[in-house]
């Protein structure tokens, strides 16, 4: 069933407990600009906690195409497995 924002949410399994994956806009804003990814998790909280860095958003700014959005979203990161723009934060942080 497509979450508020009209993404398919995943469902992942956590000992006994499925947890529902959504997916969100987030902005990593550097200075001279920022970088646009999708973050996977179950909740806004997650990330913003984890990654206070970020501006996370329900849905696509309305300026980004169709097609940028696919784009991003085809190639969505796990929060609980950082890599691409996460991990580039975690490696900025040490």
């Amino acid at each position: 069933m497509p979450d508020q924002a009209g993404r398919e949410g995943r469902r992942f399994a956590i000992g006994r407990f499925a947890m529902k994956q959504h997916q969100y806009f987030v902005l990593y804003d550097y200075g001279q600009g920022g970088a646009w990814a999708v973050v996977e998790a179950s909740r806004k909280e997650n990330i913003t906690e984890r990654f206070p860095e970020l501006q996370v958003f329900d849905k696509r700014p309305g300026w980004m195409t169709d097609d940028q959005a696919a784009r991003l979203e085809a190639g969505s990161l796990d929060l609980e497995r950082p890599s691409g723009l996460l991990a580039d934060i975690l490696k900025e942080r040490s």
